[in-house]
C-alpha cells in the first residue's frame, strides 16, 4: 500500500509511470532485526520458542482450559502484586526487566503456578482490568464464535454447491461508500472455464475439442 501510494504520489507531480513489485519474502526480512544484529557484529540469534526476547514474563502458559500468552513490560509491579507477591521475586532486582529476563527460568516456574489457577476468560479478563497485557491462544472456533469478529460483521456468509452453508472471513478494512462484500464461493475445478475462455475468444467448438480432449 505504501510503494502503491508513493508511486501514485510521484505520478500526480507529473511523473511517469512505474511497475512496482512486491516480495512476501521481502516484506517479512524487513521486519526481521536478525539481518541487522548479524550485521553490526556477527551475533546469530539462537530459537526461543514462544519466549519473547526482552520481555518476561512473556510467553505462553498453560491455564486450565487451553493457553494464554502473558507479556510483562512496564506492567512489572502489577503482575506482581496480581501474583500476590511470592517472596523470591520482591528483590528491587526483580523490577529491572534485563534481570528478569535474564533470569526467566527462575521467574517461570511462579508463573506457570499462578496462570494454572484460571481459565482463559479469567486470566484475560483479570489482566486486561489490571492493564497487563493478557490475550488467550485462541482455537478455530474460539475465533469464529468470537464476539468483537461478529460484532463488526467480519465473517461472510456464502452458499457453496458442494459444501452447503460456509463461513468465510471477511476483508480487514471497512470502506463507506463501497464496503467489501461476498461476490460467489469458491469454484469448482473448471467451473468457469466457459466464461474465461470465451471472454477470450475461444468459440464453443473450440472449447467442445478442449474438452473432448481433456485439455480442460
Amino acid at each position: 500500500a505504501v510503494a502503491t501510494g508513493v508511486a501514485l504520489f510521484n505520478s500526480g507531480l507529473g511523473g511517469p509511470g512505474q511497475l512496482v513489485e512486491i516480495s512476501a519474502q521481502d516484506c517479512l526480512m524487513v521486519e526481521e532485526h536478525q539481518v541487522s544484529r548479524y550485521g553490526q557484529d556477527g551475533h546469530i540469534i539462537g530459537r526461543e520458542g514462544n519466549q519473547h526476547g526482552s520481555a518476561a514474563p512473556g510467553a505462553v502458559y498453560a491455564v486450565q482450559d487451553g493457553f494464554a500468552h502473558i507479556f510483562v513490560a512496564n506492567t512489572w509491579p502489577q503482575f506482581l502484586d496480581w501474583m500476590g507477591r511470592p517472596e523470591p521475586l520482591t528483590d528491587d532486582a526483580w523490577q529491572q526487566g534485563a534481570f528478569r529476563r535474564a533470569n526467566v527460568d527462575l521467574l517461570n516456574p511462579y508463573v506457570r503456578q499462578f496462570a494454572a489457577g484460571f481459565t482463559r476468560e479469567q486470566i484475560v479478563q483479570e489482566g486486561q482490568s489490571q492493564r497487563i497485557p493478557v490475550m488467550p491462544v485462541n482455537r478455530p472456533e474460539d475465533v469464529a464464535e468470537d464476539t468483537q469478529l461478529n460484532g463488526i460483521g467480519f465473517f461472510y456468509e456464502g452458499e457453496h454447491s458442494q459444501v452447503g452453508p460456509t463461513r468465510y472471513a471477511g476483508a480487514p478494512y471497512r470502506m463507506e461508500a463501497t464496503p467489501p462484500r461476498l461476490y460467489r464461493t469458491a469454484p469448482l475445478l473448471g467451473e468457469h472455464n466457459k466464461e474465461v475462455f470465451t471472454a477470450l475468444g475461444v468459440t464453443a467448438a473450440e472449447l467442445a475439442v478442449l474438452r473432448a480432449n481433456r485439455i480442460i
